[in-house]
């Protein structure tokens, strides 16, 4: 009686491999070259983004957001291929970006104003300018925030205020 389940539930593992492992394998040999691709892809935006001359901290937050977006499409498509049904994984994902976006609010405000920033250079590393009542000399420009140096400290002040307030640019003034 327990040999003919064990019979049973062995034919029927076999039959599922059979019919299963082919398509297991072309979605490994998928996601593999997918992912191969992905860095090679990478690795050439990188190089271009060089050659234009792109800010490097600009290129870099590029690169790497154009990795992770060509990662999360491979994925999905191997998820399609393995016969995972992706369209409430990609609600759940919207409804968790959603979220997300929300609660980091402020937070994206200042990764917007950095962007600006990097991308119209109203100022540099290096320029003297006043924002926010203080005034100092430009040390880093960074996504979320920019570091003025004073003569006895430095000033951190997030870019989602530079990008939409005043800054008087002493360097380029004059």
């Amino acid at each position: 009686m327990i040999r003919d389940h064990l019979l049973r539930y062995a034919d029927i593992a076999a039959g599922l491999a059979i019919q299963y492992i082919p398509q297991l394998l072309l979605a490994l040999i998928v996601l593999w070259v997918g992912f191969k691709l992905t860095g090679i892809a990478t690795n050439a935006a990188e190089r271009t983004l060089a050659h234009q001359k792109v800010d490097r901290s600009l290129a870099g937050f590029l690169t790497s957001l154009i990795s992770i977006g060509l990662k999360a499409i491979v994925l999905i498509s191997v998820a399609t291929m393995v016969g995972i049904q992706t369209t409430s994984l990609i609600a759940l994902l919207g409804a968790a970006g959603l979220a997300v976006g929300l609660s980091l609010q402020g937070s994206l405000s200042n990764f917007a104003g950095g962007m600006l920033i990097l991308l119209f250079k109203p100022f540099e590393v290096g320029h003297d300018i006043e924002a926010q009542g203080h005034r100092g000399t430009v040390e880093r420009i960074e996504i979320f925030t920019t570091i003025l140096r004073k003569e006895s400290c430095i000033v951190i002040i997030p870019n989602g205020v530079l990008s939409n307030g005043v800054v008087v640019n002493h360097t380029l003034g004059g």
